[in-house]
């Protein structure tokens, strides 16, 4: 590999905003709109604070199940620095889905974990008509977002660093949702705002770092 070379396919790739545009990003439209959408829905039927909560949690599982099925269609990757049982492991299918396999547990674990706290604290929203509608919109928008933002196939990553890759996305958003339990009176529409900015500020950055291995991985298959 050339030393001038900026990317090298074999490591995490950094945030590359080379060529990104906001108004071009149709996933972080969706991601939005889709936002837009549910506090819209919140306003009119009058949701309670902990209505909302659930909402997030279950967008936040739907963040995972698509992560993972991302994680499990990655063709290309590396493995450099991450280990297995404190081994290292070569790039193969079985260590792609010995990773998506464990990627499930631990952030499946947490939700549920999170998942209890609100059922003690907001069980009783838990079955209000909004929810539903508001689960199925969220699933579009993510599954639109990730098929407009390309094949995973197209991008080579460090597979231990795009593994917790998600949690860039949730951490933000949970602080918010946090936050909005603690300082419920600000209101449930500044607070639903503020979650849709930290939800579409990570998405720009999620598509940066995906951005940096695609071209990574472009410029890999030139020298090959």
């Amino acid at each position: 590999m050339s030393r001038q070379d900026p990317y090298d396919a074999t490591r995490p790739a950094g945030l590359d905003p080379k060529g990104y545009s906001l108004t071009g990003d149709t996933g972080l439209w969706f991601v939005v709109l889709g936002n837009l959408f549910i506090i819209g829905l919140a306003k009119i039927q009058g949701w309670p604070l902990g209505e909302v909560l659930w909402v997030y949690w279950l967008q936040s599982i739907i963040i995972g199940v698509v992560h993972f099925f991302r994680l499990l269609a990655l063709k290309d990757f590396s493995t450099e620095n991450f280990t297995m049982n404190g081994r290292s492991v070569e790039p193969t299918q079985g260590t792609k889905i010995s990773v998506a396999i464990f990627f499930a547990f631990h952030y499946g674990f947490f939700h549920i974990v999170y998942g209890v706290f609100l059922l003690v604290q907001y069980g009783e929203d838990l079955g209000n008509a909004g929810i539903g509608l508001a689960v199925i919109v969220f699933l579009v928008s993510h599954i639109a977002s990730l098929i407009s933002g390309g094949k995973a196939e197209d991008v080579k990553l460090n597979i231990g660093s795009m593994m917790f890759m998600p949690y860039l996305r949730i951490v933000p958003m949970h602080l918010i949702i946090m936050l909005g339990g603690v300082y419920a009176g600000l209101g449930i529409v500044l607070f639903m705002a503020m979650k849709t900015i930290a939800d579409g500020g990570m998405h720009v950055v999620e598509q940066l770092i995906y951005g940096a291995g695609a071209k990574a991985a472009k410029t890999e298959t030139r020298r090959v």
